[in-house]
């Protein structure tokens, strides 16, 4: 099965060109095998080019976020409810929602 698995990572490298296959030469494995391992190697590249936004960067973005003059006041709320979630004020998600959408 690993070697399926191989063949699967080699095509996909091939494919993909060049610059996919030097981000590949970039990542280092928990273990040795694990870069013959397809779901290790699709984790990689899913975390290379989706990588997960920090804390802060999501509390800037909820913090400076406005209503737009075309939007509906519904659809600001629920984009400021959604933003909120990701920014782990805990007890203060309430206030800092209200302060944000005012």
């Amino acid at each position: 099965m690993q070697a399926d698995e191989k063949r699967q990572i080699v095509l996909l490298l091939h494919v993909a060109g060049e610059l996919i296959a030097k981000i590949f030469e970039t990542f280092t494995f928990t273990a040795p095998e694990d870069e013959n391992k397809f779901e290790d190697v699709e984790a990689k590249f899913e975390a290379y080019f989706h990588p997960r936004s920090t804390k802060v960067i999501d509390s800037y973005k909820f913090q400076a976020r406005y209503q737009l003059p075309e939007e509906i006041l519904k659809q600001f709320i629920t984009d400021l409810k959604n933003m909120v979630k990701r920014c782990n004020y805990g007890n203060q998600t309430d206030r800092m929602l209200r302060d944000v959408g005012i």
